[in-house]
């Protein structure tokens, strides 16, 4: 079982026509129950609750009034975001942690309609790097709004 909500905001400075620059900050919280499995022994994953604020400035070049470029760089701290583990005769397994610091970029292209309903495709790349965490994702959004 998880619970997971995102909130946030920003504003958009409008540079010309076609630039824009856009500072947003999210708050996004997940909590993921514990789990237990056999593999070779028993395991019980404990239950993780994670809180990140990311705070970021993203560059968009608007190549059409459907189309849109841009790419970002932000920070995001993790408040907590311990997983712990249990094995065999209640023995403790190291605890993983996702906590502090990490830096982000981010790339992407968003595809509109005509107005302001109908369907949005939004693609991207982001990368994370700290010294403890790294990671390269991609993302395909589709979206209809009516």
């Amino acid at each position: 079982m998880y619970l997971g909500f995102e909130l946030g905001g920003g504003k958009i400075f409008r540079i010309d026509k076609t630039n824009s620059l856009d500072l947003y900050t999210r708050y996004f919280y997940l909590h993921q129950g514990s789990d237990d499995f056999y593999a070779g022994g028993k395991y019980r994953v404990h239950s993780v609750s994670s809180h990140i604020l990311r705070l970021a400035v993203r560059y968009q070049y608007d190549l059409s009034k459907h189309t849109t470029f841009y790419s970002g760089l932000g920070v995001a701290f993790e408040f907590e975001g311990k997983a712990k583990v249990t094995l065999d005769y209640n023995v403790k397994a190291k605890p993983s942690e996702c906590d502090g610091f990490r830096g982000f970029a981010e790339i992407g292209m968003k595809l509109k309609p005509e107005g302001e309903t109908g369907l949005f495709f939004n693609f991207d790349a982001k990368g994370h790097y700290t010294s403890k965490y790294r990671d390269v994702m991609a993302e395909a959004e589709v979206r209809y709004v009516f």
